[in-house]
């Protein structure tokens, strides 16, 4: 009856799901995403007459929701005013010569003088959330056309942005290419609507057996090789990406790490907070925070070996990739190898999120794991709920052949329960509206499936899961928690 009890405790029972919230509007009433106009790039290249003329300028979308653009705003001039020249429009994924998205726009006659011209898209080219995308323009002449000079249309001022220059070469002395000419400023905006793919996210941790942390490195990352003395990224939070090449991975519980960093200039110890994040999933960029530490780093010039022990050991399941990022306000440095087993990803985050920068950084790492793994820690899977089919939302991993409840919430929440004597776990959902009961079987798994209705009116809901079980010894309250769901109703 105790267990029981727990168990009613922690869903709140009520009868239904959370109300759903309309996410899609119309393209012609939104503007730009971030509220003014982006950055372009005016002048076009026109040397040895070729007649196809290319820039492109670097897009990110920072509204934290995929968006379906439909078109592009942009300012154009044929200073010849000849009204022959076309142009159009094209989206390429994380370079100018990266994957298409979509389909490019049809030819625009560019007007004589300078003025707006909008370049539809015959299909909406869908940016998903802290994606790098550059927007190709392409010019088509067909007779003289002379280039004009930076020009900033009705004495505007866009903000800077990273800007390509396609050079289309010149026989066999100078080969095509893409290069990058820096930061200018221009003109453009983009007509978008808020688009509804359905999703599902995994936040927070589970909980289960406490396990003590391992004393032996369980994987060394570009550790011996000789270091090279690098400046970071100038940013105020920076993170990296260990994945798993091979996929050889066993699921671990990650209890710490190993880091080496210094604080050059400084003549004190400054706290940097160093957090292991899930990746997003999405948009390969850091998800939610799964644990955290404060250290202490040391002053100087050297890079100093650094460990550092989580409060609670954090589930990679496989070959999943993880995060490891940095919350600085001075100048860390920490050393990459001039050749290792691991290249990875880097991100900085300066405010509106994550956004990718490059592939290129060697940094080094040991991680640390739990002597075995965590008992009864329960495990949330998903698949991505879609109007007019079913939604399944799945427990791995937790107590064989015992009581368990899916709970729904209409927020996410993080509120420790070691009060209660659940030690280690949190309850990730808030405003908890609905429980549904359900028994583990012999492998500790169990699944809660639904027909998505096909009412226009769910399209967009948001809600939020979390699985608690039974697990009589585990804790001295007797219940373990899963990770938190994210969930998303889309098309």
């Amino acid at each position: 009856m105790r267990h029981l009890t727990a168990a009613l405790l922690l869903s709140c029972i009520a009868a239904s799901l959370p109300s759903p919230v309309s996410a899609q509007l119309p393209c012609s009433t939104n503007s730009n995403p971030s509220g003014s106009w982006a950055a372009s790039y005016a002048a076009y290249e026109s040397q040895f007459g070729h007649s196809t003329l290319k820039t492109a300028v670097k897009f990110v979308n920072v509204t934290g929701v995929p968006l379906e653009i439909c078109y592009v705003d942009q300012y154009h001039e044929d200073p010849n005013l000849l009204g022959s020249v076309c142009g159009w429009v094209e989206f390429r994924r994380g370079h100018p010569t990266g994957p298409l998205v979509g389909v490019r726009s049809s030819e625009v006659t560019i007007p004589g003088s300078p003025g707006l011209v909008r370049m539809p898209l015959p299909l909406p080219v869908v940016a998903e959330p802290g994606e790098t995308y550059f927007i190709v323009r392409g010019t088509v002449s067909h007779g003289p056309f002379t280039p004009p000079t930076s020009t900033q249309p009705l004495g505007t001022t866009g903000p800077t942005s990273e800007v390509w220059e396609y050079h289309p070469g010149y026989g066999t002395q100078i080969p095509p290419s893409w290069n990058n000419i820096g930061m200018r400023s221009y003109l453009y905006s983009v007509g978008f609507r808020l688009f509804g793919n359905a999703r599902f996210r995994k936040y927070g941790r589970s909980c289960g057996t406490i396990e003590p942390c391992g004393t032996t490195p369980f994987r060394e990352i570009n550790w011996n090789n000789s270091p090279l003395l690098v400046q970071q990224p100038s940013s105020n939070s920076w993170a990296f990406r260990v994945d798993d090449p091979g996929g050889q991975q066993p699921t671990r519980d990650i209890c710490a790490i190993d880091l080496r960093f210094n604080a050059p200039g400084e003549t004190q110890p400054r706290d940097v907070t160093v957090n292991i994040h899930a990746d997003n999933g999405f948009t390969d960029t850091p998800g939610e925070i799964l644990t955290q530490m404060t250290v202490a780093v040391q002053p100087g010039l050297t890079p100093v070996l650094h460990h550092i022990p989580f409060p609670y050991p954090v589930r990679i399941t496989g070959s999943d990739p993880f995060w490891v990022s940095f919350d600085v306000t001075f100048t860390l440095q920490m050393p990459v190898v001039s050749f290792g087993n691991q290249t990875m990803r880097l991100c900085i985050n300066d405010g509106p999120g994550w956004v990718f920068q490059n592939d290129d950084w060697n940094w080094s790492i040991r991680t640390y794991t739990t002597t075995q793994l965590r008992q009864d820690a329960p495990h949330i899977t998903a698949t991505f709920p879609r109007v007019g089919q079913t939604a399944t939302t799945s427990l791995q991993d937790a107590r064989a052949n015992s009581p368990a409840a899916l709970l729904y919430g209409q927020a996410q929440s993080d509120l420790p329960l070691d009060i209660l004597g659940i030690t280690g776990c949190a309850l990730q959902v808030d405003q908890v509206t609905a429980s549904i009961p359900r028994m583990t079987g012999s492998s500790g798994n169990a699944s809660v499936s639904w027909l998505v209705s096909t009412n226009p009116a769910f399209f967009g809901t948001t809600y939020y899961v979390q699985w608690a079980v039974l697990s009589p010894g585990t804790n001295p309250f007797g219940v373990t928690l899963s990770q938190g769901g994210e969930a998303i109703v889309g098309n």
